[in-house]
């Protein structure tokens, strides 16, 4: 995957998965109200990633993406959260000497 005209890889980074997260519900909207007049299919997902915000996929990544996106996200999502409420309540604990 290209990203920012970096090569990354997919899922090895959470802020280019948060940046990703955010352009392919933007682009599954514009899908959806019609804005982009296309089907909805893998090949108009990448190449809406490409035209609008300069994100090269592949159909394999773009496939992982979207099966990610539609099917785990929430709980990925949910699991980072909890981890930094957790480590931010450790952290005010041994601030307050209680830990």
């Amino acid at each position: 995957m290209k990203f920012n005209g970096q090569e990354e890889v997919l899922f090895e980074n959470d802020t280019t998965l948060e940046d990703l997260a955010q352009k392919y519900f933007v682009i599954k909207n514009k899908i959806r109200t019609k804005e982009i007049k296309k089907p909805p299919t893998d090949t108009t997902l990448m190449e809406a990633f490409k035209e609008h915000y300069k994100v090269e996929l592949d159909m394999e990544e773009t496939i992982e993406l979207r099966q990610f996106m539609d099917n785990e996200y929430a709980e990925w999502k949910m699991n980072n959260i909890n981890e930094e409420t957790k480590n931010a309540e450790i952290v005010n604990l041994k601030e307050l000497g209680l830990e």
